[in-house]
């Protein structure tokens, strides 16, 4: 199946989305999306839960009401987090005075921002079981 279907650095990544999610089926979307990065790192960024949490909580600070998904699940949301990180890094410098922060530095805060967005799960006591064990 790999020798068969590479994802060529420089594909359209929208082409290779849409293979490899036939191929892999639809529970593979952030596989397929580490695949895509890892061919095309400068255009494709790491997608997981966390960063795309991230950058929702973010979004709805300037668009009031924005109604944020829970997980990314489709390439538009792939595209979203990239679109988010240029966007900051390009706007940067009319802001702050520092230099911008590398994609790799940025990705890594989200990371984090969206982990810690993550709301704990209460776990619940523990019950007897069938015979009072």
């Amino acid at each position: 199946m790999w020798q068969a279907n590479p994802i060529v650095p420089g594909e359209s990544p929208r082409a290779a989305f849409d293979r490899w999610r036939s191929l892999l089926g639809p529970t593979s979307f952030i596989t397929v999306c580490f695949l895509l990065h890892l061919a095309n790192p400068g255009d494709v960024p790491i997608l997981d839960q966390h960063n795309f949490r991230s950058v929702n909580k973010h979004l709805a600070y300037v668009r009031p009401g924005m109604a944020p998904k829970a997980k990314p699940s489709r390439f538009e949301d792939l595209l979203l987090v990239r679109d988010f990180g240029v966007a900051v890094r390009r706007g940067w410098k009319r802001y702050s005075a520092s230099a911008p922060p590398t994609a790799e530095t940025l990705d890594r805060y989200l990371m984090m921002h969206g982990k810690s967005l993550k709301v704990p799960q209460v776990s619940q006591p523990r019950t007897a079981g069938p015979r009072g064990r």
